[in-house]
C-alpha cells in the first residue's frame, strides 16, 4: 500500500488574511491591557470580583490569539503581525483604563464582523467557519466586560458614600 499524500491545506486569501492579522494583533493588545489592568486589582478583595474576571479574560485572550496564530499557520500561512504598541488607554484613572479595554472589545467586534463580510464575498468556506465561531464568544465576552464595568462603577459609587 503506498503512503497517503498529505492534502495541502488552501491559503488564506489576501484580503482576508490582513484582518486575521489584525484580530490577532487586537487579542494580543487587549490580553496586555488586561494583564495591566490586573495589576491593579490584585488584593484579596479584588481576587473573587473584578481582579478575578480580569485576570481570566488576560489569560484566555492570549489563548486566543495563538489560537488565532496556529489558524494562520495550518492554513499554509506565514504570520505577519502588524506592530504590537502599547494600548492606548489611559493609565491613570482605572475606569478609563478599563473603558479603553471595552473599546478595543468594539473593536475587535467590529473586525470580526468585517472578516465574516469578506470571507462570504470571496467564498472562503474556512474562515467561515472560523470566524462563526468566533462572533458569538466574542459578543458575549463584550457584554460580560459592560456587566462587569456596570457592577464596579456602582461599587464605587457605594464606596463614596
Amino acid at each position: 500500500m503506498a503512503p497517503r499524500r498529505r492534502v495541502r491545506p488552501e491559503i488564506i486569501p489576501d484580503q482576508s488574511l490582513t484582518i486575521i492579522h489584525k484580530i490577532a494583533w487586537l487579542q494580543m493588545n487587549i490580553s496586555d491591557a488586561c494583564y495591566y489592568l490586573s495589576c491593579h486589582y490584585h488584593d484579596e478583595v479584588a481576587v473573587f470580583g473584578f481582579g478575578a474576571y480580569i485576570q481570566d479574560q488576560a489569560m484566555l485572550r492570549w489563548f486566543e490569539a495563538k489560537n488565532t496564530l496556529k489558524y494562520i499557520i495550518a492554513r499554509g500561512n506565514k504570520v505577519c503581525l502588524p506592530d504590537i504598541q502599547c494600548p492606548a488607554i489611559d493609565y491613570q484613572k482605572h475606569m478609563d483604563s478599563i473603558m479603553g479595554v471595552l473599546n478595543m472589545e468594539k473593536e475587535l467586534t467590529k473586525a470580526l464582523q468585517n472578516l465574516h463580510a469578506t470571507a462570504f464575498d470571496i467564498g472562503d468556506t474556512e474562515t467561515l467557519n472560523f470566524v462563526r465561531a468566533l462572533i458569538p464568544q466574542q459578543s458575549k465576552k463584550e457584554e460580560s466586560l459592560k456587566q462587569e464595568i456596570h457592577e464596579l462603577g456602582n461599587r464605587n459609587e457605594q464606596a463614596q458614600e
